[in-house]
């Protein structure tokens, strides 16, 4: 790749470099902020000593960083965001690091480490200078609720006010790092050891996974961890489920996306064909179960008012035209056909418009339609389609990204988010 040269020809206060090889021909004085790629030392320090008056920096480190302390940082930088990709890093080379960064104030560092890296003592010698430190660390050894002890002291809980969180090999700050996405089983909602109450560790969730078998205990317990009237996106297996479900959904405010990732039994849908969820825009169904009409029939009048619709299971074209009438607000939609007849398959790919002819709806509008072979069988086809007034080039750009991605997250029968 030809290296880019960036040229002093404007004032520029801040820029952003991919992955690209760089090629820094002047001094650039007035730069203030700046954003890497991911870049190896020797391009780090080479970008570095063309930037004197850099204030703030944001980089991805790949390769050896074992000689991190000579990094050549900027004496008035005061905000660092460090990435560190492929190295272990260490206390030690954070101790020889840091207090070469004189004017720092906001740190930020994502790493892996060994266990050295969770010892609270030895950072509150480093970070008392810092008015923010947020991070996140693999740590290659397992720890205990007793390791956070060294976090829990008056440093850190009262006067600094920062707390920290240990789950699955990770240690990292909250609720700067903590998860957005909260599946309710006993195993996970145990196993996190933290030095701030629930309330912190879960303020920034917006996602709640229900499946496979939540219970009414499990529920109950979940709403008194953290504010449903944040959740934005609901997954559960079962359509029953919104059948206990019912009381709390009234609290979710915010509720605009209902994955369903499991059974689509007929006994299920019959049992809440009374209920109307006008607040779904989005509606995401993955499942091996086969679709039938009735039930599609009864989904266009339980969630009358989707917008964005991904269905992976149906069996027919007929079925994928009904859907595409019957949700009047319809304006994408991603379909997987499990049953197809091979014949038609050139035409498709060339004319993709063919398979969507007979939709009523569509005959009055602009819509954009994609077709490609699944990757959940030789004998299943995806089908994307976009509806709207005017397409622009820049959205459906877009749409094509959306809908590859869905395919990956259907090929593993998994709700996307």
């Amino acid at each position: 790749m030809k290296p880019t040269a960036l040229k002093q020809n404007v004032p520029i206060g801040s820029m952003a470099i991919p992955n690209l090889e760089i090629d820094v021909a002047k001094k650039l004085p007035r730069l203030r902020h700046l954003t890497l790629g991911k870049s190896n030392f020797g391009e780090i320090n080479r970008i570095l000593s063309q930037v004197p008056q850099l204030r703030s920096l944001n980089v991805s480190l790949q390769g050896d960083a074992s000689h991190i302390h000579h990094l050549s940082f900027c004496s008035q930088l005061n905000r660092l965001a460090l990435k560190i990709d492929d190295s272990l890093i260490s206390m030690t080379q954070m101790e020889r690091l840091l207090p070469n960064l004189t004017q720092l104030i906001n740190f930020e560092l994502h790493a892996k480490g060994r266990r050295d890296l969770a010892d609270g003592h030895r950072w509150k010698v480093l970070t008392e200078g810092l008015v923010t430190f947020n991070f996140k660390f693999q740590i290659y050894s397992s720890l205990d609720d007793l390791t956070l002890s060294s976090f829990r002291n008056e440093f850190w809980v009262r006067e600094k006010r920062w707390y920290v969180a240990y789950k699955e090999e990770y240690l990292f700050s909250i609720p700067y790092f903590a998860p957005v996405e909260v599946h309710c089983s006993s195993v996970s909602l145990l196993s996190v050891w933290k030095t701030a109450n629930d309330t912190s560790f879960y303020e920034n969730v917006t996602k709640l996974n229900l499946s496979p078998c939540p219970s009414e205990d499990n529920i109950r317990t979940i709403s008194t961890m953290m504010d449903l009237g944040c959740i934005q996106q609901l997954t559960i297996s079962k359509l029953n489920h919104i059948l206990f479900l019912n009381f709390y959904l009234l609290s979710m405010h915010c509720l605009h996306t209902l994955c369903i990732n499991g059974s689509l039994s007929l006994d299920y849908i019959e049992q809440i064909r009374h209920f109307r969820f006008e607040q779904i825009r989005t509606l995401k169904i993955s499942s091996n179960s086969k679709i039938t009409d009735y039930f599609i029939e009864e989904l266009l009048r339980i969630f009358p008012c989707v917008k964005h619709l991904y269905v992976s299971c149906l069996q027919s074209r007929a079925q994928m035209i009904r859907l595409i009438d019957g949700f009047q607000h319809l304006s994408s939609a991603s379909f997987t056909i499990t049953s197809w007849h091979q014949e038609n398959e050139r035409h498709c790919y060339f004319e993709p418009e063919l398979l969507i002819r007979d939709s009523r709806r569509l005959t009055r509008g602009t819509y954009r339609c994609r077709f490609y072979r699944s990757m959940r069988g030789s004998q299943s086809y995806d089908i994307h389609i976009w509806i709207e007034e005017k397409v622009s080039s820049s959205s459906f750009f877009v749409l094509v990204l959306n809908a590859f991605h869905l395919k990956l997250n259907f090929s593993s029968d998994n709700c996307v988010g």
